[in-house]
């Protein structure tokens, strides 16, 4: 996977919270601050160092499907139509998680489309 898809801010959040971890546990196990951690995962820092994400990875024990879930190229879309075409592009169909994903942008797109 490239480190750079990464949505690290989601992926740091969602894993975090489904196992009921506080910041101070994940950052002592993944080796920096708490405030830093917590800066990352509210996207108040640039994307960390690729040994600091590979920390992160690896102490959530995700594999390489798990890590597609949190690719930028679908959660990341700007919600123009442009976009949202391009993102289409990298679903994979025969990936549940990646359709569903995908369809849960496309209602947002339709949300904020509509309150313009």
């Amino acid at each position: 996977m490239d480190m750079k898809k990464l949505d690290i801010k989601r992926l740091l959040r969602e894993e975090r919270n489904k196992r009921g971890l506080t910041y101070d546990q994940v950052a002592r196990r993944v080796g920096c601050s708490t405030s830093y951690l917590f800066r990352v995962e509210k996207g108040a820092r640039k994307v960390p160092s690729e040994n600091v994400m590979r920390n992160i990875i690896d102490y959530f024990e995700l594999s390489e499907e798990e890590l597609m879930n949190y690719n930028r190229d679908i959660s990341d879309v700007d919600y123009n139509t442009g976009s949202l075409l391009e993102s289409a592009n990298s679903v994979d169909v025969n990936n549940l998680k990646d359709v569903v994903r995908f369809l849960q942008v496309v209602a947002e797109y339709q949300e904020n489309k509509d309150s313009r």
